[in-house]
């Protein structure tokens, strides 16, 4: 397995000049990142810091190994469905043919008022085999997230097979571990529901927190939860490791830390260096 991480907890340090990107992709490397996972946005509200930051990666021969791309396949209308589909298509030729990107992430979509769970579940399945027809040409897997990001749309285990089942075998999973805390699972209970699916895998982990009245990072089940290091917290991280290796997955694990602090980023590389060479 490979080492990946992803880029947008740093946009903001980066754009306000607190963070160099030639610095951060630097640091990364050093740690054992082989791979960078982008997020579409950034890269046009800041060009020039996105310019600086792709030349820093190709001299030092890091892949970009993730593009997400934010769109609402279920929206509101069918005008709105047919935009997202457009940004997506326009995303998919950038992956393709600027960063050569093996997988895309599909992120945010939410049913519309007055549309019910199941009918936004069979509307995004339909929208995500249409996505996946048009980059399967171009050698790029289309993927979804569990707890994405709403908690009752398509957060379990459960919901992500039923979506990519509606879906068809083209459309796959970005196993996120943290995110399915969130979901009201354990990671490593749920790995063989999905596992036939993953394609691409986020390292996210948290820890619970005191109850509070804050709805944010809160499970399904109640549950609530605050960022922590990788390895330090409840989503069974070096076991969904080991899981990973015993049925062949090979391509990438990338790390998600919930602040731009670089040497957290650098912990939980480190971490996932020491368990996949167990």
């Amino acid at each position: 397995m490979h080492l990946s991480v992803m880029l947008f907890p740093f946009h903001g340090a980066i754009s306000k000049g607190r963070c160099q990107p030639e610095e951060l992709v630097k640091t990364l490397h050093a740690a054992g990142a082989t791979g960078l996972e982008p997020m579409y946005g950034w890269n046009e509200k800041d060009p020039e810091n996105w310019r600086r930051l792709c030349l820093a990666a190709t001299e030092l021969g890091l892949s970009f190994t993730c593009y997400d791309i934010k769109a609402n396949l279920v929206g509101d209308g069918a005008a709105s469905r047919q935009q997202a589909i457009d940004t997506c298509k326009q995303q998919i030729d950038y992956a393709a043919q600027v960063l050569h990107c093996p997988t895309v992430l599909v992120y945010g979509s939410n049913v519309a008022p007055g549309m019910s769970i199941d009918d936004g579940r069979h509307l995004f399945a339909e929208q995500l085999a249409l996505v996946a027809e048009y980059a399967k040409p171009a050698g790029i897997t289309v993927t979804i997230e569990d707890f994405d990001p709403f908690p009752h749309f398509v957060a379990s285990a459960q919901s992500c097979r039923h979506v990519l089942d509606l879906a068809g075998p083209d459309v796959c999973l970005t196993f996120d571990t943290g995110n399915f805390l969130n979901g009201g699972d354990q990671p490593a209970e749920i790995f063989p529901l999905v596992q036939d699916r993953i394609r691409h895998v986020h390292v996210k982990d948290k820890t619970r927190r005191v109850p509070d009245s804050l709805p944010s990072n809160t499970g399904v089940n109640g549950v609530q939860y605050k960022g922590c290091l990788i390895g330090d917290g409840a989503a069974q991280i070096g076991l969904c490791v080991e899981l990973l290796q015993s049925s062949g997955y090979q391509k990438w694990l990338s790390i998600e830390i919930g602040s731009d602090n670089v040497n957290d980023a650098v912990y939980g590389l480190r971490f996932l260096a020491d368990r996949i060479a167990k």
